[in-house]
């Protein structure tokens, strides 16, 4: 409740309002985790290989949500969304003569697997933690250009048709505050970038996926 009672000061702070620390004051808190998973899947055909690369994502989101509604002496009723999350983050890629569904697998001898997160609204620059083995650092985003972000990046060196890059446990959190009235939607989204590299004999291609935004919304 400590953290509750916190965000709650900094979300009607935020706005412009004063929170009154009189006796008389009237204000009720609810706070919770809210968490929710998500999957996102995307395909590229590449003639050099005669392969199509398919790409899925998977994790849980969470961030945790505080709503401070207030009589005295303003009526006020807020919510906010804090420090966003991405756990158990696993890249899975296939590789299929063509990108019909139910298109055999086909090997290549290598792959690259590579997957970088950052905070939707550009030029935002929150803090960013996150366990090993993964870093943060600079890249070009797709929608941002050059923005810090949560990454990590696998090589695969023997022959396959299916490549998983597990992160079982680890933990991607972002310092970030989003905040409005209760009468309006507050989002807190996270957006994804796979990079694949596949090889074949004496040669390679590779693949940004842009895998869109991740959200939570109240």
């Amino acid at each position: 409740m400590k953290r509750a009672m916190s965000v709650a000061v900094s979300v009607l702070s935020a706005v412009g309002m004063a929170v009154l620390a009189a006796p008389s004051a009237s204000a009720d808190v609810t706070s919770y985790t809210k968490t929710r998973t998500f999957e996102k899947t995307k395909n590229f055909y590449s003639a050099p290989l005669s392969r199509c690369v398919r790409v899925k994502i998977t994790g849980t989101m969470s961030a945790f949500y505080v709503r401070s509604t207030q009589t005295y002496p303003t009526p006020a009723d807020y919510q906010s969304l804090q420090d966003p999350r991405l756990e158990d983050l696993t890249m899975q890629v296939t590789t299929t003569d063509t990108c019909f569904d139910g298109s055999p697998r086909e090997n290549v001898t290598k792959a690259t697997l590579r997957q970088s997160y950052y905070y939707w609204k550009c030029s935002s620059n929150p803090g960013i933690s996150v366990g090993y083995p993964w870093s943060v650092g600079l890249s070009v985003t797709p929608t941002c250009g050059e923005e810090k972000v949560a990454k990590r990046s696998t090589t695969y060196s023997d022959n396959g048709s299916r490549y998983t890059q597990y992160n079982s446990g680890v933990k991607a959190e972002w310092d970030k505050l989003s905040s409005g009235p209760t009468s309006t939607d507050v989002s807190s989204c996270i957006h994804g970038v796979a990079d694949v590299t596949v090889y074949r004999p004496g040669k390679s291609d590779s693949v940004k996926f842009d895998m869109g935004n991740i959200c939570i919304t109240v």
